[in-house]
């Protein structure tokens, strides 16, 4: 397979790339490029690729700005710290939109789903046929995330707010959520099942123990073993160690 890569962050192009030859070490990867003038020069002469990942906004302005000047009939998965671009991704053929830091798992959905479109339609296909289908499964693909939980507290029914939740943590094997008033509630998920329904440009699972939303983090030190030490709001009373596999990823997270 070969594969363009458009991405105007060196760390994040890097870490797609590894991420993708740990997937397929015979992947061949192209780039990357990181403007729009570039990626539109670079289309018009090379246009033989199976799947391009695609940065919304790159160094000169937003990819959309290529799509005005080229038309391009190859398979899109876009990548972005936003989520407010996502309807116009769809408009465009775009076979997922992964939100930053990319999660190895949902990379992984991400070029299966691409492989199944793929086997579906067979190599010589048009973006008319690929749209087509993204038509018919509609936009199933956008990301849609948790708002709220339903808690059970003896016979009481609360509607908890995400937007309410500082962390969710593992307390003698049950699942927390503790609220920026001090409350907790225990939450009918893991941590596994809730880093798959929340938002991940709001919350980041530092490690098997906690997932932090981004408002609580109160400050930030570099830790020993290149880990990160994370302080949530003071009268929060938590701190969490970001795991040293997760610091680049927590880095972007902060910074995008």
């Amino acid at each position: 397979m070969k594969v363009l890569i458009i991405e105007d962050e060196s760390f994040a192009a890097q870490r797609l790339m590894e991420q993708l030859k740990s997937m397929d070490a015979n992947i061949e990867i192209i780039g990357p490029i990181d403007t729009v003038k570039k990626s539109i020069e670079h289309l018009q002469k090379n246009n033989h690729y199976d799947l391009i990942f695609m940065d919304i906004e790159l160094a000169d302005g937003k990819c959309f700005g290529i799509f005005k000047e080229i038309s391009i009939q190859i398979p899109i998965i876009f990548t972005t710290a936003y989520d407010a671009y996502a309807l116009k991704a769809f408009e465009l053929n775009s076979i997922d939109y992964l939100l930053k830091p990319i999660d190895h798992e949902k990379l992984t959905k991400a070029v299966d789903k691409f492989h199944q479109f793929k086997k579906h339609f067979g190599v010589e296909n048009t973006f008319h046929e690929w749209s087509e289908l993204i038509n018919k499964i509609g936009l199933s693909g956008l990301p849609t995330y948790k708002e709220r939980f339903l808690i059970t507290k003896s016979d009481l029914l609360i509607s908890l707010k995400v937007e309410d939740i500082a962390c969710f943590f593992v307390e003698e094997k049950e699942v927390l959520a503790l609220t920026y008033q001090e409350k907790k509630f225990v939450i009918p998920y893991s941590l596994d099942e809730l880093n798959q329904i929340l938002n991940p440009r709001h919350f980041f699972r530092t490690n098997r123990q906690h997932i932090i939303a981004l408002n609580a983090i109160e400050k930030v030190y570099q830790y020993f073993n290149f880990k990160i030490k994370v302080e949530l709001k003071p009268h929060l009373k938590i701190e969490t160690i970001v795991s040293r596999l997760k610091t680049a990823d927590f880095k972007i997270w902060l910074n995008r």
